[in-house]
């Protein structure tokens, strides 16, 4: 069981399990104890899922309210710009 200052360094989808009642599971055996790197990391997979099946040069078309919490996430976006 994790302790409210640590969190699962997720790096991929296989790090994440999404259960049929909506609750969200982290299987990693690194532990990371910043939040703001858990988000960092979270947001990174999260785009990377939106992003699967696109090449190189394309990119997904995200709602603006989407993109912008990813964008936070990951630190490229002020949360006062949201």
């Amino acid at each position: 069981m994790e302790r409210d200052d640590e969190f699962s360094h997720v790096k991929s989808l296989n790090d994440i399990w999404l259960d049929s009642d909506g609750c969200i599971h982290f299987f990693s055996d690194e532990i990371l104890t910043s939040e703001a790197d858990f988000l960092d990391a979270f947001g990174k997979v999260i785009f990377d899922a939106l992003d699967f099946g696109y090449g190189d040069d394309d990119e997904p078309d995200l709602p603006e309210d989407l993109e912008n919490l990813v964008s936070y996430m990951t630190g490229n976006i002020l949360f006062d710009t949201l």
